[in-house]
């Protein structure tokens, strides 16, 4: 059988997604650790067989969770004294990357903890956020990443 290039990645997008789904971590940091093991720093980047090399690893991965590697999700969580050097922009992608941990580990929906970090800031928006709002919001999302 034949499989389109373009069909390969979309295959391999969506198993990332089911073993993102059966490991409660977010489907982005399957594909990070996907992109990791063929060496590839985007997915733009994939060859077929790079594309197929995935597929094979994601299909493992479904069938024996305990093969997933621990991964970035670690790296999503900073020391509270490099928070606190942070500044606004810097926090504001802090959270972001935040967000796909504490959906996987709160259960709700993307747009759930969105509004959740954002009305912790305090502000209408994000953007609208002072730098010590994103601060304690990013240690107080970490927090809940943590226990969960």
């Amino acid at each position: 059988m034949l499989i389109t290039y373009a069909r390969a990645r979309q295959l391999l997008n969506v198993q990332a997604a089911q073993v993102g789904k059966a490991a409660r971590r977010p489907a982005r940091e399957i594909n990070t650790l996907l992109n990791r093991a063929v060496q590839r720093r985007h997915r733009e980047e994939f060859t077929l067989g790079d594309l197929g090399q995935g597929l094979d690893l994601a299909r493992q991965w479904l069938v024996d969770l305990s093969s997933l590697p621990s991964g970035p999700a670690d790296s999503v969580l900073l020391p509270e004294e490099e928070i606190q050097a942070m500044g606004g922009s810097a926090l504001r992608e802090a959270l972001n990357a935040c967000v796909g941990r504490l959906v996987a580990a709160t259960g709700t929906s993307f747009p759930e903890a969105q509004t959740l970090l954002t009305q912790t800031t305090g502000a209408a928006r994000r953007a609208e956020a002072g730098v010590d709002e994103l601060r304690d919001t990013l240690v107080l999302a970490q927090r809940w990443i943590r226990r969960r």
